[in-house]
């Protein structure tokens, strides 16, 4: 009997930045923390999901995250988010797709238009260029 090596694919994951305060708001379930280790050019996906935590530590990448340079903190909105995407206008709608080792492969915005001007490289986000600013709605604004 022979075996084929099939490599499955990690699913997108829909997120969006959020501030400090929407963070204490939601369900840990759902947050997620993008950052970027020292010396490194890769984008690492951290989930704060209590169970995760509990019962897949390692899938769940935030061991490191106390050597950070730079982090950001994202809800996970899944297809409810990705369906409502293009009527966010404030801040940017992510589809992440993940590598088997946490990482971000590759992203797109799923939200930007010439009019709204969300096409905000993700690495800006993370890195502190533009951030979710407390207000009603929130808005993103740069901050370099």
């Amino acid at each position: 009997m022979s075996y084929v090596n099939v490599r499955l694919r990690n699913p997108d994951i829909i997120l969006i930045p959020i501030t400090e305060d929407e963070k204490e708001c939601l369900d840990e379930e759902d947050l997620y923390v993008l950052y970027k280790l020292p010396d490194s050019k890769q984008i690492q996906i951290g989930m704060l999901s209590p169970s995760m935590r509990e019962y897949f530590p390692s899938t769940t990448n935030i061991w490191n995250l106390i050597y950070a340079t730079s982090k950001a903190y994202f809800y996970n909105g899944g297809s409810e988010l990705e369906a409502e995407s293009s009527q966010i206008t404030e801040r940017p709608v992510y589809r992440v797709g993940p590598t088997d080792d946490r990482t971000v492969n590759e992203y797109t915005i799923l939200n930007a238009t010439d009019e709204n001007n969300l096409s905000i490289c993700l690495k800006d986000v993370i890195e502190g260029n533009y951030i979710v600013e407390k207000s009603s709605p929130s808005i993103l604004r740069k901050t370099k």
